[in-house]
């Protein structure tokens, strides 16, 4: 049995499952670490027993590669600079990985979703925020952190990110940067000028991530993109439009209900066979 830990900024989900399939789990919501780490630990021992073998973590980044630290983390309190691996290992004595939750929700859907095994494998979430992921050969893509691609310049008449950036892709077109400047939620601006306006320029900001990463498949999922047609229409066509260089590879929705924790669960099995 493995464990998945998606942490999320109000809520944290910990879910035993294999194969794809969560098979229990338990939700509970973000305080601090020091107070989470009881609540984790309570419930990884009411869902595994003792036929736990691995756990893995979905965690808001930017975290870096080598030591699992969460660095400066957006609306979190008390867990910067938390290794988040170590504190785990240390009570579980048992493999701890945790990579970015952009990046595990890619593993999920690229292991289990209608597009798994598309290599290389670009995932987008278009939700509060903007988090991208990327697997070349069955491995996330990482450098000294994970990728934060959400971040990345698109010019423009944007607002100052919660990291200091402005006019940044996630300040113009998330669903954060939508309310701030409408006053609205997402699902109100959906078919106004001002969404026309932001599925143009996510257009642009994904015609940069192909070009970066060259991938065969981009997958889309995040709450921004439930209303399919309202959603892809105007981004498949953006792409189609400003893409010049590389063919515009397929553009599909997420198939996974909770990339999240599946992509969290797949990530604790391969801790697993790497340890056998």
């Amino acid at each position: 049995m493995y464990i998945g830990i998606d942490i999320g900024g109000t809520h944290i989900r910990v879910a035993k499952g294999k194969g794809g399939k969560i098979l229990g789990k338990s939700d509970f919501p973000t305080k601090t670490f020091r107070e989470n780490k009881k609540d984790i630990l309570q419930a990884i021992t009411k869902l595994s027993g003792k036929d736990l073998k691995a756990v893995g973590v979905s965690a808001p980044g930017p975290i870096g590669y080598k030591d699992s630290k969460i660095i400066e983390p957006n609306k979190f309190t008390g867990w910067t600079n938390i290794d988040l691996a170590k504190e785990l290992k240390e009570s579980l004595n048992l493999p701890v990985v945790v990579a970015h939750d952009a990046s595990v929700a890619a593993l999920g859907e690229y292991t289990y979703g209608e597009q798994k095994n598309r290599d290389p494998f670009l995932y987008i979430t278009v939700s509060t925020g903007i988090g991208v992921g990327f697997i070349q050969e069955g491995k996330l893509l990482h450098g000294l952190y994970y990728p934060h691609a959400g971040h990345t310049y698109v010019g423009g008449k944007g607002l100052e990110d919660w990291c200091g950036q402005e006019s940044d892709l996630e300040a113009i077109v998330s669903g954060w940067a939508l309310e701030a400047r409408t006053g609205k939620h997402p699902r109100d601006v959906e078919g106004t000028d001002m969404w026309t306006e932001a599925m143009d320029i996510l257009s642009k900001g994904i015609c940069n991530f192909i070009l970066s990463y060259s991938p065969s498949v981009v997958v889309i999922g995040g709450g921004m993109t439930k209303h399919r047609d309202i959603f892809f229409e105007p981004v498949i066509s953006g792409v189609k439009k400003y893409l010049k260089l590389f063919p515009v590879p397929p553009i599909s929705p997420a198939s996974l209900d909770e990339p999240g924790l599946v992509g969290a669960v797949e990530l604790a099995r391969q801790a697993h066979e790497k340890e056998i």
